[in-house]
C-alpha cells in the first residue's frame, strides 16, 4: 500500500479506508479480470474483486474470523490464503483488520465473562467452565494476532502461558 493513503494508524480506519483500499485492489489486479482470446473473453471471472477483499477486511476488522467470511464467500479459507500470498496490498490490509479486530476479541470475551447464568446447580459448572472456555479462547487469538496486547494487557493475553 501506498504511503499516506492505506497505511495509515489503526485507529483510523474508516470508509475512506475502505474506499481507497478498494481502489488501490481494483488497480493491483489491472486486467486480470479480463483474459482474452482473439479478442474474446473466456473462463470463469475470478471470485477476488475489491468488493471481496473490502469485505473481508471489514469482516476481519470486526473480529470475526477467516472460515466464517470464507463460509460466507463460498470459497474455501486456502483461496483467500492465496489472494493474500497474490497481492501484496490485501495482505496487508488483512494483517491491520487482524490487529485491529484483536480489540474487539477482547471486548466479546469481556462481554461473554460478564453475562450473568442463572443455572440449577447440576450444570451451572459446565456453564461456568464453557464460559472460560470461550473467553480463554478469544484471549488467545487476539493475542496471536496482535502480540501487542500481552504487553498492553498484562498475562492474561497470553499465547505461551496459562490465562484467566
Amino acid at each position: 500500500m501506498t504511503e499516506g493513503t492505506v497505511g495509515k494508524d489503526l485507529d483510523d480506519l474508516g470508509e475512506d479506508y475502505y474506499v481507497t483500499l478498494h481502489r488501490e485492489v481494483k488497480t493491483a489486479m489491472g486486467n486480470r479480470a479480463t483474459i482474452t482470446r482473439n479478442g474474446k473473453r473466456f473462463g470463469r471471472p475470478p471470485k477476488f474483486s475489491p468488493d471481496v477483499a473490502v469485505k473481508v477486511v471489514k469482516h476481519l476488522a470486526n473480529g470475526g474470523l477467516m472460515i466464517d467470511v470464507a463460509k460466507e464467500l463460498k470459497t474455501p479459507p486456502s483461496q483467500i490464503w492465496e489472494w493474500e500470498q497474490r497481492y501484496a496490498i490485501f495482505a496487508e490490509a488483512v494483517a491491520r483488520a487482524r490487529h485491529r479486530g484483536a480489540y474487539a476479541m477482547l471486548e466479546e470475551a469481556h462481554r461473554i465473562a460478564d453475562e450473568v447464568v442463572n443455572l440449577e446447580p447440576k450444570i451451572a459448572s459446565a456453564v461456568v467452565q464453557r464460559q472460560r472456555l470461550r473467553v480463554d479462547t478469544r484471549l488467545r487469538l487476539a493475542g496471536i494476532f496482535n502480540p501487542a496486547l500481552s504487553e498492553k494487557h498484562g498475562p492474561n493475553v497470553n499465547v505461551s502461558g496459562d490465562s484467566v
